[in-house]
C-alpha cells in the first residue's frame, strides 16, 4: 500500500507538468500493477467477519482494488497521450476511491 501512496503522490505532484508526462504515464502503470498485486492482501477486518459477510466485504474489497486499478491504467494512457485535462479528472476519482477505500476498510 505504501507503494500505491509513494505513485500517487508523486504523480499528485507533476500532473499538470506535461514535461514529466511520460513519467507520470509509468508511475500510473506502475500503480496500477501495484494496486493488482495488492488486491492479494484482503484487510485482516474481513477475515474476523462472520462467513456469511466475509465474502460479500472480501468481494467488495477486490472490486474497490479492480476500479482503482482501471483508473490507473486509464490514467497512464492520458498521460501518454497528453490528455492532462483527462489526466486531472482521474487522478481526482483516483484519490477519491483511495480514501472510499481506507474509510471502508480501515
Amino acid at each position: 500500500m505504501k507503494l500505491m501512496q509513494a505513485r500517487l503522490k508523486t504523480i499528485s505532484k507533476q500532473a499538470t507538468d506535461t514535461a514529466k508526462n511520460g513519467e507520470s504515464a509509468r508511475l500510473a502503470d506502475e500503480f496500477a500493477q501495484i494496486t493488482e498485486a495488492t488486491k492479494a492482501l484482503i484487510p485482516g477486518e474481513v477475515d474476523r467477519l462472520p462467513a456469511s459477510e466475509r465474502e460479500i466485504r472480501k468481494d467488495l474489497y477486490e472490486s474497490m482494488m479492480d476500479d482503482s486499478a482501471n483508473l490507473g491504467l486509464k490514467l497512464a494512457e492520458a498521460f501518454r497521450i497528453n490528455d492532462n485535462t483527462k489526466a486531472a479528472d482521474l487522478l481526482k476519482r483516483l484519490l477519491k476511491a483511495k480514501k472510499d477505500g481506507h474509510a471502508e476498510f480501515k
